[in-house]
This record gives structure tokens, C-alpha cells and sequence, in this order.
């Protein structure tokens, strides 16, 4: 599944956030709770793979200069959605989660 997949549940679930994070199913927060996805674990490289695909050049080169990037992603007439993308710390085994907040 990709990152427009994912984007696409979390909207048709009523989801007002989608975190994608290694190591983890993702996660949609509706309502005001988190629940997670009938979905297996993300790895890390995954989920960076995921965040690249919908990043730009510039953003990618934020992110990597600074470990954090915020932006927005569009999903074609369906939704609009503010991402921030940043490294998670090392006790995690750092990889990148990404909370995407979809804009109404």
C-alpha cells in the first residue's frame, strides 16, 4: 500500500489524521482517538520510501538538511493534507514518521 492509499482510507474513514510510522501499523486518529489500521507493520524504510514519493526536491533536501519538513499534499479532487515529516529519535532506531492532518 502507498502513501495515497493510506491518505485515501484515512478520508473515506472520516479520519481527521493518518501517522505512518516504522515499525508500526499505521494509525488514523477519528474522533479524537488514535486507532490502528488492519494493516502489518510499516518498516522504516517504508515509510521513508512512502514520504519521498510525495515530497519535493526541496522539501527532501530540508528534510534532510535539518531532519524536518512541512508541506502540503494534495490528493487530486479528493483531499488536501498538511504533512510534517521528521526523524524520530535514535531509541527508537530512527526512521522518519510523517502526521498528516487532512485541511478542510
Amino acid at each position: 500500500m502507498d502513501i495515497t492509499q493510506l491518505l485515501t482510507f484515512a478520508h473515506r474513514e472520516g479520519a481527521s489524521d493518518l501517522h505512518p510510522l516504522g515499525r508500526e501499523p499505521p494509525m488514523v486518529r477519528i474522533h479524537g482517538d488514535i486507532k490502528r489500521i488492519e494493516h502489518p507493520r510499516l518498516t522504516a524504510e517504508e515509510v521513508h520510501a512512502m514520504l519521498y514519493d510525495i515530497m519535493s526536491d526541496s522539501m527532501r533536501k530540508t528534510y534532510e538538511a535539518i531532519n524536518d519538513a512541512d508541506f502540503s499534499f494534495e490528493l487530486g479532487d479528493i483531499a488536501r493534507f498538511r504533512v510534517n515529516v521528521f526523524r524520530t529519535p535514535a531509541r527508537r532506531r530512527g526512521g522518519c514518521s510523517a502526521p498528516s492532518r487532512r485541511r478542510w
